[in-house]
């Protein structure tokens, strides 16, 4: 199993890394993308989602069946601190959380 199986969040930040690559292989370069939606978020957490769904408003998102490796190292030492905080950010960031208060609580919660 991967992290990104066992953590919802993981997929979301393949899928836009998928969708990207899709579109470089097309010749367009991610800059083009990246800019055409505004620049990517200046903020410590969360800036995956909010340039997914910025992406998902501008039309469909193409997937790309792809392994994608990432460090699990955090999910390793506090594996139900990491995943309980990928299932609670999501809804609290809709809510209005600020993404530099969520981002305390990752640091104090899974460094």
């Amino acid at each position: 199993m991967t992290i990104a199986a066992v953590v919802p969040a993981l997929d979301e930040a393949a899928r836009i890394g998928a969708t990207l690559d899709a579109l470089h292989a097309a010749g367009i370069d991610e800059i083009v993308v990246v800019d055409a939606m505004g620049g990517f978020p200046d903020q410590p957490l969360m800036e995956d989602l909010e340039m997914s769904r910025r992406l998902r408003r501008r039309g469909a998102m193409p997937t790309v069946e792809r392994e994608v490796i990432v460090s699990g190292r955090r999910f390793m030492a506090h594996p139900w601190r990491a995943t309980l905080c990928c299932l609670v950010f999501p809804p609290l960031y809709d809510l209005g959380v600020p993404p530099a208060t969520l981002d305390r609580v990752w640091k104090s919660v899974v460094r």
